[in-house]
C-alpha cells in the first residue's frame, strides 16, 4: 500500500500539473524544488526518527496538502466555470500547496526505498522489495487516465491514499536486530 500509495501519486500529481492554477512552468518549479528538499529533508529525518513516525509525519503533511488543495479548487470553483483567473497571490497559495503535497511524497517515497529492506528478513528482503515495486509501478499505470478526470476525483483519491497510508503506518514494526 505504501509503493502504491507514492508511485501513483507522484506520477498523478506530475500529470496533473498542466491543470492545476498558476502556470505549468511555476508549477513544475515548486514541485521539482518539493521533490529535491523532500528526499534530503526525509534522510536526515531517518538520522533522528524511526521510519514508522517520518513515514506518517511525510503522509499526514502530504494529506494535508491535498485537502488544502481541494477546498482552495473548491472556494474557487476552479471545476465549475469556463474562464479561470486567478491573482498572483492565488497562485502563490497554489504553488505552495503543490510544495507540501509533493514534499511529503517525496520524503515518504525516499523512505520507503531507505527501509523496505530493513523491513524483511535478508533471504526476502530483495523479493519483498521487488514484489511492491513491480504492483506499485503497475497501479501507476493508471495515473495519466485519472488526471485526465476533470473533477476533484484526483485530488480526493489522492488525498484518501495518504490518509490510508498514514493510518496503516500504525501497524508497521521494524524486526529486531539479532
Amino acid at each position: 500500500m505504501f509503493w502504491m500509495t507514492c508511485s501513483l501519486n507522484y506520477t498523478l500529481i506530475s500529470f496533473l500539473l498542466k491543470y492545476f492554477p498558476g502556470s505549468i512552468n511555476f508549477n513544475s518549479m515548486m514541485s521539482a524544488t518539493s521533490e529535491l528538499v523532500g528526499t534530503m529533508a526525509s534522510g536526515l529525518m531517518l538520522i533522528w526518527f524511526d521510519a514508522r513516525l517520518c513515514l506518517r509525519v511525510s503522509y499526514l503533511l502530504s494529506a494535508v496538502g491535498g485537502m488544502l488543495m481541494l477546498s482552495f479548487l473548491k472556494q474557487t470553483n476552479f471545476y465549475h466555470t469556463e474562464q479561470h483567473t486567478f491573482s498572483t497571490a492565488q497562485m502563490l497559495q497554489f504553488g505552495g500547496l503543490v510544495l507540501i503535497v509533493k514534499f511529503g511524497n517525496s520524503a515518504a517515497f525516499n523512505i520507503l526505498y531507505c527501509v523496505t529492506s530493513s523491513m524483511f528478513p535478508t533471504l526476502f528482503s530483495i523479493t519483498a522489495f521487488s514484489i511492491s515495486n513491480f504492483l506499485a509501478r503497475s497501479c501507476t499505470f493508471f495515473s495519466p487516465q485519472i488526471a485526465e478526470i476533470q473533477s476533484y476525483f484526483p485530488i480526493g483519491l489522492m488525498t484518501c491514499l495518504f490518509l490510508v497510508s498514514a493510518v496503516l503506518t500504525n501497524f508497521l514494526h521494524e524486526p529486531n536486530s539479532a
